[in-house]
């Protein structure tokens, strides 16, 4: 039996992220390219049955919900699956069309092109009801 496995699954790992990156933000991290999850340091609000809570700003990393112990700085981040983001131009592209990312900085989180520009991000699957682009993730790496 192996002793060194880390990850049995890497597919959800925490990375560093910049600061402004918030849930649901495309992330680039050095060679991988992912989508923020849960962002350390940010309190997450969850419901339970008709109840919405979020803790007090005042709790400490161990009192936050499980889901959410990452320090400040870095974010559990997914390396694969579809989701859906406004890119400027999608609308006029072609299912399969390249989405490059281009880190963000000075407190901005990355922006997705269609397109080349940047480093390759995903492909374009398709879109929501509301416009929004579907992509594709290119399995964690660009």
């Amino acid at each position: 039996m192996a002793t060194n496995e880390i990850y049995r699954h890497s597919d959800w790992i925490p990375l560093p992220v910049i600061e402004g990156t918030v849930n649901g933000s495309p992330v680039l991290v050095g060679g991988l390219v992912g989508v923020a999850q849960e962002v350390g340091g940010i309190p997450v609000t969850w419901s339970i049955g008709g109840t919405s809570t979020t803790p007090a700003a005042n709790l400490t990393v161990t009192q936050l919900p499980a889901s959410n112990h990452l320090e400040p700085g870095y974010a559990s981040v997914a390396l694969t699956g579809a989701w859906a983001f406004e890119i400027e131009g999608a609308e006029d592209a072609a299912v399969g069309t390249i989405v490059g990312i281009i880190q963000g900085s000075d407190g901005e989180p990355a922006t997705l092109t269609v397109g080349a520009e940047g480093q390759p991000f995903g492909h374009l699957i398709n879109w929501t009801t509301d416009g929004r682009a579907i992509v594709r993730l290119m399995g964690g790496m660009a």
